[in-house]
């Protein structure tokens, strides 16, 4: 059966999933239409809140505070959808085996790519010092322009993308990945 996903448009809020190592867990993502259209994620004080049973994800939904201001539309979200499937899965689990080959694909590098942007959107939304000196360290920088310029924007006629070599690339995502794992609560 295919998820009809109208609600999720409709309020812009979608429940995700993430597949680290050793948990594969739940959680929503989306727009806060009254906090100049910041992507959020749930969360409980500066932890992601997730979920580790899908089936309970509705009911544990109407019981919780969530970081929206947009109140109203988040639980009409949360009654409108069906919310037993994904809307996306999110492979973080590439990012604690991170190695330069992932780029390579377009796939993989796209999955690495919205991996290191859901983190971004949490780092932001929680002001995580840590998380946030991730996203400004210049190996960083360099890995999503590479994503972004090879495989996401069309190149233009005789560019030339350096490539990404460094073996502080690896090292990096892979430090993100560890931090990031700590920042979960699971219920």
């Amino acid at each position: 059966m295919i998820e009809d996903f109208s609600a999720s448009e409709k309020y812009r809020k979608y429940l995700i999933a993430l597949q680290f190592n050793e948990v594969n867990v739940y959680t929503v993502w989306g727009t806060d239409m009254l906090d100049e259209e910041e992507d959020k994620l749930l969360v409980k004080g500066d932890k992601l809140l997730c979920f580790k049973q899908l089936n309970e994800v509705k009911q544990k939904l109407s019981n919780i505070e969530h970081p929206f201001l947009d109140v109203a539309n988040f639980e009409k979200w949360a009654v409108e959808e069906e919310l037993d499937q994904c809307y996306n899965t999110n492979e973080l689990k590439l990012l604690s085996d991170f190695n330069l080959e992932l780029l390579n694909d377009k796939f993989s590098a796209l999955e690495v790519l919205n991996c290191l942007n859901l983190i971004q959107d949490f780092s932001i939304q929680t002001k995580d010092r840590l998380l946030l000196s991730f996203f400004d360290d210049p190996v960083m920088v360099g890995l999503k322009d590479f994503i972004y310029n090879d495989h996401f924007w069309k190149k233009e006629e005789g560019m030339v993308m350096e490539p990404v070599t460094d073996e502080a690339t690896g090292h990096l995502i892979k430090r993100l990945y560890d931090v990031f794992y700590t920042q979960i609560i699971v219920v």
